[in-house]
Protein backbone atom coordinates (compact mmCIF):
# COMPACT_ATOMS: atom_id res chain seq x y z
CA UNK A 1 0.00 0.00 0.00
CA UNK A 2 1.19 3.58 -0.88
CA UNK A 3 1.95 5.88 1.39
CA UNK A 4 0.03 9.72 1.47
CA UNK A 5 2.70 12.16 0.46
CA UNK A 6 2.53 14.69 3.07
CA UNK A 7 2.25 18.47 1.77
CA UNK A 8 4.97 21.22 2.46
CA UNK A 9 2.99 23.89 0.76
CA UNK A 10 2.26 27.57 2.53
CA UNK A 11 0.80 29.33 0.37
CA UNK A 12 -1.18 32.24 1.62
CA UNK A 13 -4.49 33.50 0.07
CA UNK A 14 -4.48 36.89 -1.21
CA UNK A 15 -7.65 37.67 0.49
CA UNK A 16 -8.51 35.76 3.82
CA UNK A 17 -12.50 35.48 4.18
CA UNK A 18 -13.70 37.61 7.00
CA UNK A 19 -15.37 34.16 8.09
CA UNK A 20 -11.38 32.49 9.10
CA UNK A 21 -11.19 35.90 11.00
CA UNK A 22 -14.27 35.51 12.54
CA UNK A 23 -13.65 31.68 13.63
CA UNK A 24 -9.52 32.34 14.68
CA UNK A 25 -11.05 35.01 17.29
CA UNK A 26 -13.65 32.30 18.51
CA UNK A 27 -10.72 29.81 18.63
CA UNK A 28 -8.84 32.45 20.85
CA UNK A 29 -11.78 32.87 23.11
CA UNK A 30 -12.35 29.71 24.06
CA UNK A 31 -8.77 28.65 24.16
CA UNK A 32 -8.08 32.04 26.16
CA UNK A 33 -10.38 30.45 29.08
CA UNK A 34 -7.74 27.78 29.25
CA UNK A 35 -4.82 29.08 31.37
CA UNK A 36 -6.60 32.24 32.50
CA UNK A 37 -6.50 30.81 36.00
CA UNK A 38 -2.87 29.41 35.58
CA UNK A 39 -0.65 31.83 37.74
CA UNK A 40 -3.14 31.74 40.53
CA UNK A 41 -3.05 28.12 41.20
CA UNK A 42 -0.17 28.11 44.25
CA UNK A 43 -2.72 30.91 45.82
CA UNK A 44 -5.81 28.32 45.22
CA UNK A 45 -3.32 25.54 46.46
CA UNK A 46 -1.91 27.20 49.52
CA UNK A 47 -5.04 28.57 50.62
CA UNK A 48 -6.57 24.89 51.15
CA UNK A 49 -3.10 23.64 52.06
CA UNK A 50 -2.89 21.48 49.24
CA UNK A 51 0.36 20.16 48.00
CA UNK A 52 1.61 20.13 44.45
CA UNK A 53 -0.10 16.81 43.54
CA UNK A 54 -3.25 17.73 44.53
CA UNK A 55 -2.66 21.34 42.26
CA UNK A 56 -1.70 18.90 39.46
CA UNK A 57 -4.55 16.47 39.58
CA UNK A 58 -7.21 19.85 39.53
CA UNK A 59 -5.49 21.56 36.57
CA UNK A 60 -5.41 17.55 34.88
CA UNK A 61 -9.20 17.34 35.51
CA UNK A 62 -9.05 18.48 32.27
CA UNK A 63 -8.35 15.65 30.71
CA UNK A 64 -11.55 14.07 31.87
CA UNK A 65 -13.44 16.56 30.34
CA UNK A 66 -11.59 16.53 27.01
CA UNK A 67 -10.99 12.71 26.48
CA UNK A 68 -15.01 11.96 26.15
CA UNK A 69 -15.25 14.47 23.94
CA UNK A 70 -12.43 13.90 21.88
CA UNK A 71 -13.23 9.95 21.54
CA UNK A 72 -17.19 9.84 21.45
CA UNK A 73 -17.85 13.01 19.55
CA UNK A 74 -15.11 13.96 17.48
CA UNK A 75 -17.41 13.48 14.55
CA UNK A 76 -20.13 15.61 16.38
CA UNK A 77 -19.64 18.69 13.96
CA UNK A 78 -19.93 16.15 10.98
CA UNK A 79 -24.08 15.33 11.83
CA UNK A 80 -24.86 18.90 13.22
CA UNK A 81 -22.71 21.02 11.32
CA UNK A 82 -19.50 23.19 12.53
CA UNK A 83 -20.93 26.41 14.47
CA UNK A 84 -23.32 24.23 17.08
CA UNK A 85 -20.30 22.67 18.82
CA UNK A 86 -18.12 26.06 18.53
CA UNK A 87 -20.85 28.47 20.71
CA UNK A 88 -21.38 25.10 23.33
CA UNK A 89 -17.57 25.29 23.45
CA UNK A 90 -17.66 29.33 24.68
CA UNK A 91 -20.66 28.61 26.73
CA UNK A 92 -18.55 26.32 28.74
CA UNK A 93 -15.78 28.37 29.19
CA UNK A 94 -18.33 31.04 30.51
CA UNK A 95 -19.30 28.79 32.78
CA UNK A 96 -15.66 27.37 34.16
CA UNK A 97 -14.58 30.86 34.32
CA UNK A 98 -18.03 31.39 36.74
CA UNK A 99 -17.09 28.81 38.76
CA UNK A 100 -14.58 30.44 40.04
CA UNK A 101 -15.72 33.49 40.46
CA UNK A 102 -18.13 31.95 42.95
CA UNK A 103 -15.82 29.29 44.49
CA UNK A 104 -12.02 30.54 44.18
CA UNK A 105 -10.94 27.53 45.69
CA UNK A 106 -8.86 24.11 44.19
CA UNK A 107 -11.89 22.08 44.10
CA UNK A 108 -13.64 24.77 41.68
CA UNK A 109 -10.52 24.72 39.83
CA UNK A 110 -11.28 21.14 39.55
CA UNK A 111 -14.52 21.48 38.10
CA UNK A 112 -13.78 24.38 36.04
CA UNK A 113 -10.96 22.43 34.17
CA UNK A 114 -13.39 19.74 33.65
CA UNK A 115 -15.50 22.20 31.65
CA UNK A 116 -13.24 23.54 29.81
CA UNK A 117 -11.77 20.58 28.48
CA UNK A 118 -14.82 19.89 27.22
CA UNK A 119 -15.10 23.03 25.42
CA UNK A 120 -11.50 22.38 23.72
CA UNK A 121 -12.49 18.76 22.81
CA UNK A 122 -15.62 20.45 20.95
CA UNK A 123 -13.71 22.96 19.55
CA UNK A 124 -10.61 20.65 18.43
CA UNK A 125 -12.64 18.90 15.82
CA UNK A 126 -15.07 21.54 14.81
CA UNK A 127 -12.91 24.37 15.07
CA UNK A 128 -10.20 23.07 12.58
CA UNK A 129 -12.38 21.71 9.77
CA UNK A 130 -14.42 25.09 10.45
CA UNK A 131 -11.56 27.07 9.27
CA UNK A 132 -10.08 24.53 6.57
CA UNK A 133 -13.82 24.56 4.45
CA UNK A 134 -13.67 27.99 4.26
CA UNK A 135 -10.11 28.29 2.84
CA UNK A 136 -10.11 30.13 -0.68
CA UNK A 137 -8.55 27.77 -3.56
CA UNK A 138 -5.44 29.78 -3.44
CA UNK A 139 -4.60 28.38 -0.11
CA UNK A 140 -2.91 25.58 1.49
CA UNK A 141 -3.23 23.08 4.05
CA UNK A 142 -0.44 24.72 5.86
CA UNK A 143 -2.54 27.79 5.62
CA UNK A 144 -5.76 26.54 7.73
CA UNK A 145 -3.48 24.71 10.10
CA UNK A 146 -1.59 27.81 10.86
CA UNK A 147 -4.56 29.93 11.31
CA UNK A 148 -5.89 27.45 13.89
CA UNK A 149 -2.22 27.13 16.06
CA UNK A 150 -1.63 31.11 15.70
CA UNK A 151 -5.01 31.79 17.55
CA UNK A 152 -4.95 29.22 20.06
CA UNK A 153 -1.26 29.30 21.02
CA UNK A 154 -1.95 33.29 21.06
CA UNK A 155 -4.82 32.60 23.25
CA UNK A 156 -3.47 29.94 25.38
CA UNK A 157 -0.67 32.49 26.55
CA UNK A 158 -2.02 35.68 26.54
CA UNK A 159 -4.51 34.49 29.02
CA UNK A 160 -2.15 34.16 32.27
CA UNK A 161 -0.09 36.90 31.26
CA UNK A 162 -2.87 39.22 31.53
CA UNK A 163 -4.17 37.56 34.76
CA UNK A 164 -0.73 37.65 36.47
CA UNK A 165 -0.46 41.61 35.42
CA UNK A 166 -3.43 41.99 37.30
CA UNK A 167 -3.13 39.59 40.06
CA UNK A 168 -5.53 39.33 42.69
CA UNK A 169 -4.52 40.29 46.29
CA UNK A 170 -6.22 37.62 48.32
CA UNK A 171 -8.03 34.31 47.08
CA UNK A 172 -11.62 36.20 47.42
CA UNK A 173 -10.59 39.03 45.09
CA UNK A 174 -12.03 38.15 41.82
CA UNK A 175 -9.32 38.56 39.38
CA UNK A 176 -10.07 41.65 36.65
CA UNK A 177 -9.90 39.36 33.95
CA UNK A 178 -12.22 36.69 34.89
CA UNK A 179 -15.07 39.79 34.51
CA UNK A 180 -13.72 41.22 31.50
CA UNK A 181 -13.88 37.37 29.29
CA UNK A 182 -17.15 36.86 30.16
CA UNK A 183 -19.41 39.49 27.74
CA UNK A 184 -16.21 39.09 25.34
CA UNK A 185 -16.65 35.12 25.23
CA UNK A 186 -21.11 35.89 24.57
CA UNK A 187 -20.16 37.84 21.68
CA UNK A 188 -18.24 35.59 20.34
CA UNK A 189 -21.36 33.42 20.63
CA UNK A 190 -23.19 36.32 19.22
CA UNK A 191 -20.58 36.34 16.40
CA UNK A 192 -20.75 32.91 15.54
CA UNK A 193 -24.46 32.76 15.22
CA UNK A 194 -24.37 35.19 12.47
CA UNK A 195 -21.55 33.43 10.79
CA UNK A 196 -22.30 31.15 7.35
CA UNK A 197 -22.49 27.49 8.27
CA UNK A 198 -20.15 25.24 5.95
CA UNK A 199 -20.78 22.11 7.30
CA UNK A 200 -24.13 21.64 6.87
CA UNK A 201 -25.65 18.72 8.94
CA UNK A 202 -25.92 15.52 7.46
CA UNK A 203 -28.60 13.09 8.69
CA UNK A 204 -26.39 9.87 7.77
CA UNK A 205 -23.41 10.98 10.04
CA UNK A 206 -23.13 8.83 13.39
CA UNK A 207 -23.76 10.83 16.40
CA UNK A 208 -20.82 9.09 18.16
CA UNK A 209 -17.72 8.57 15.84
CA UNK A 210 -13.92 7.69 17.34
CA UNK A 211 -11.34 9.85 16.63
CA UNK A 212 -9.43 8.61 13.63
CA UNK A 213 -5.38 8.75 13.27
CA UNK A 214 -4.25 8.24 9.64
CA UNK A 215 -1.36 5.87 8.05
CA UNK A 216 1.57 7.25 9.34
CA UNK A 217 0.04 9.85 11.60
CA UNK A 218 0.94 7.93 14.49
CA UNK A 219 4.60 9.14 15.07
CA UNK A 220 3.14 13.16 15.21
CA UNK A 221 1.70 12.09 17.73
CA UNK A 222 3.78 11.00 19.67
CA UNK A 223 5.58 13.83 18.75
CA UNK A 224 3.11 16.37 20.16
CA UNK A 225 2.30 14.17 23.40
CA UNK A 226 6.35 14.65 24.26
CA UNK A 227 6.60 18.07 23.89
CA UNK A 228 2.73 19.05 25.18
CA UNK A 229 4.53 17.03 28.30
CA UNK A 230 6.96 19.94 28.91
CA UNK A 231 4.68 22.73 28.23
CA UNK A 232 2.11 21.05 31.00
CA UNK A 233 4.74 20.81 33.62
CA UNK A 234 6.07 24.80 33.13
CA UNK A 235 2.39 25.72 33.17
CA UNK A 236 1.47 23.58 35.65
CA UNK A 237 3.85 22.77 38.10
CA UNK A 238 7.02 25.14 37.63
CA UNK A 239 5.33 28.36 39.35
CA UNK A 240 4.22 26.76 42.19
CA UNK A 241 8.22 26.10 42.70
CA UNK A 242 8.42 29.76 41.74
CA UNK A 243 6.29 30.31 44.24
CA UNK A 244 8.57 28.78 46.94
CA UNK A 245 11.62 30.37 45.98
CA UNK A 246 10.19 33.85 45.79
CA UNK A 247 9.91 34.07 41.99
CA UNK A 248 6.47 33.90 41.80
CA UNK A 249 6.15 37.35 40.16
CA UNK A 250 7.37 35.80 37.13
CA UNK A 251 5.17 32.63 36.87
CA UNK A 252 2.55 34.74 34.52
CA UNK A 253 5.15 35.35 32.11
CA UNK A 254 6.68 32.07 32.37
CA UNK A 255 3.10 30.84 31.30
CA UNK A 256 3.39 33.13 28.67
CA UNK A 257 6.98 32.51 27.34
CA UNK A 258 6.09 28.80 26.97
CA UNK A 259 2.98 29.48 24.47
CA UNK A 260 2.90 32.60 22.50
CA UNK A 261 7.19 32.11 20.87
CA UNK A 262 4.90 29.32 19.29
CA UNK A 263 3.78 32.05 17.00
CA UNK A 264 7.50 32.39 16.03
CA UNK A 265 7.72 28.53 15.39
CA UNK A 266 4.69 29.02 13.27
CA UNK A 267 6.18 31.24 11.11
CA UNK A 268 9.04 29.45 10.73
CA UNK A 269 7.23 26.35 10.34
CA UNK A 270 5.40 27.43 7.25
CA UNK A 271 8.79 27.84 5.63
CA UNK A 272 9.27 24.05 6.44
CA UNK A 273 8.02 20.28 5.82
CA UNK A 274 5.96 19.23 8.30
CA UNK A 275 8.47 16.26 9.18
CA UNK A 276 11.14 19.24 9.34
CA UNK A 277 9.33 21.26 11.78
CA UNK A 278 8.03 17.85 14.19
CA UNK A 279 11.79 17.24 13.98
CA UNK A 280 13.43 20.87 14.93
CA UNK A 281 10.58 20.82 17.60
CA UNK A 282 11.89 17.76 19.13
CA UNK A 283 15.23 19.26 19.27
CA UNK A 284 14.01 22.35 20.60
CA UNK A 285 11.17 21.42 23.29
CA UNK A 286 13.41 19.38 25.18
CA UNK A 287 16.36 21.80 25.55
CA UNK A 288 14.31 24.87 26.48
CA UNK A 289 12.45 22.10 29.21
CA UNK A 290 16.03 20.99 30.29
CA UNK A 291 17.08 24.71 30.82
CA UNK A 292 13.33 25.53 33.01
CA UNK A 293 14.18 22.97 35.17
CA UNK A 294 17.61 23.83 35.55
CA UNK A 295 16.95 27.73 36.40
CA UNK A 296 13.73 26.83 38.55
CA UNK A 297 16.54 24.38 40.59
CA UNK A 298 19.00 27.35 40.75
CA UNK A 299 16.46 30.09 41.52
CA UNK A 300 17.55 31.71 38.27
CA UNK A 301 14.70 33.95 36.38
CA UNK A 302 16.52 34.63 33.62
CA UNK A 303 17.57 30.99 32.76
CA UNK A 304 13.99 30.18 33.57
CA UNK A 305 11.73 32.73 31.23
CA UNK A 306 14.37 31.67 28.55
CA UNK A 307 14.14 27.59 28.54
CA UNK A 308 10.31 28.46 28.58
CA UNK A 309 10.24 30.52 25.47
CA UNK A 310 12.68 28.11 23.76
CA UNK A 311 10.28 25.48 24.64
CA UNK A 312 6.94 27.63 23.65
CA UNK A 313 9.00 28.34 20.24
CA UNK A 314 8.85 23.64 19.74
CA UNK A 315 5.74 23.01 21.70
CA UNK A 316 3.56 25.57 20.42
CA UNK A 317 4.79 26.61 16.89
CA UNK A 318 6.96 23.49 15.53
CA UNK A 319 6.01 20.76 16.66
CA UNK A 320 2.17 21.84 17.39
CA UNK A 321 1.87 23.39 13.60
CA UNK A 322 4.21 20.53 11.72
CA UNK A 323 2.16 17.51 13.88
CA UNK A 324 -1.27 19.22 12.86
CA UNK A 325 -0.21 20.15 9.45
CA UNK A 326 1.06 16.53 8.51
CA UNK A 327 -2.27 14.75 9.96
CA UNK A 328 -4.55 16.75 7.98
CA UNK A 329 -2.52 16.04 4.92
CA UNK A 330 -2.47 12.18 5.28
CA UNK A 331 -6.30 12.31 6.10
CA UNK A 332 -8.74 11.76 3.54
CA UNK A 333 -11.44 14.92 3.48
CA UNK A 334 -14.42 13.08 5.02
CA UNK A 335 -12.36 12.41 8.00
CA UNK A 336 -10.06 15.80 8.79
CA UNK A 337 -12.10 16.68 11.63
CA UNK A 338 -11.65 13.43 13.07
CA UNK A 339 -7.71 13.25 12.33
CA UNK A 340 -7.37 16.42 13.87
CA UNK A 341 -9.93 15.20 17.22
CA UNK A 342 -7.36 12.20 16.83
CA UNK A 343 -3.84 14.54 16.82
CA UNK A 344 -5.53 16.76 20.09
CA UNK A 345 -6.03 13.12 22.03
CA UNK A 346 -2.30 12.39 21.59
CA UNK A 347 -2.09 16.27 22.72
CA UNK A 348 -4.02 17.01 25.61
CA UNK A 349 -2.64 13.27 27.11
CA UNK A 350 0.44 14.49 27.19
CA UNK A 351 -0.55 17.99 28.10
CA UNK A 352 -2.42 16.88 31.51
CA UNK A 353 -1.11 13.18 32.67
CA UNK A 354 2.24 13.51 33.02
CA UNK A 355 1.77 16.85 34.82
CA UNK A 356 0.06 14.70 37.74
CA UNK A 357 2.44 11.98 38.27
CA UNK A 358 5.15 14.79 38.45
CA UNK A 359 3.45 16.83 41.04
CA UNK A 360 3.07 13.48 43.14
CA UNK A 361 6.10 12.34 42.32
CA UNK A 362 7.15 15.97 43.81
CA UNK A 363 5.92 16.21 47.15
CA UNK A 364 7.22 12.07 48.04
CA UNK A 365 11.06 12.96 46.45
CA UNK A 366 11.37 16.58 46.25
CA UNK A 367 10.43 19.07 43.55
CA UNK A 368 13.71 19.15 42.32
CA UNK A 369 14.70 15.38 41.67
CA UNK A 370 11.26 14.97 40.30
CA UNK A 371 11.79 17.94 37.73
CA UNK A 372 15.17 15.85 36.66
CA UNK A 373 13.65 12.77 36.17
CA UNK A 374 10.96 14.41 34.58
CA UNK A 375 13.59 15.93 31.94
CA UNK A 376 15.44 12.73 31.79
CA UNK A 377 12.10 11.00 30.32
CA UNK A 378 11.06 13.81 27.65
CA UNK A 379 14.26 14.00 26.39
CA UNK A 380 14.46 10.20 26.20
CA UNK A 381 10.65 10.14 24.77
CA UNK A 382 11.94 12.91 21.99
CA UNK A 383 15.11 11.24 20.86
CA UNK A 384 13.07 7.82 20.49
CA UNK A 385 10.22 10.05 18.41
CA UNK A 386 13.06 11.80 16.18
CA UNK A 387 14.66 8.06 15.69
CA UNK A 388 11.14 6.71 14.45
CA UNK A 389 10.82 10.38 11.87
CA UNK A 390 14.26 9.27 10.69
CA UNK A 391 13.68 5.43 9.82
CA UNK A 392 10.59 5.91 8.74
CA UNK A 393 12.27 9.12 5.80
CA UNK A 394 15.14 6.40 5.04
CA UNK A 395 12.46 3.72 4.16
CA UNK A 396 10.47 5.89 1.46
Amino acid sequence: MSQTTVKSASSTPKRIPIGIVGTAFCLFLISGAVNLQAPLYGLYASAGSYGAGFAAAAFACYVGGLVPMLILLGGLSDRIGRKPPLCAALALAMCATVVLIVEPTLGAVAVSRFLLGMAVGLMSGAGTAFVTEQLPTDASATFGATVVTASTSLGFGLGPLLTSIWPPQTVTDVPITYLVYLPVAFAGIVLLVLMRETGPARASARWLRLPTFPAGGFVYGIAIATAWAASGAIIAVVPLQLAKIGLERWSGMVDFLIICPGLIGVWIGRRLSPRAAVSIGLILAPLGYVMTVAGVIHANAAVTLAGSAIAGVACYGLTYLGGLSATLSLAPPEDKARASAGFFLFAYFGFSVPVVVLGFLGDHIGPSRALILSAAVIVGAALATLACIATRKANR
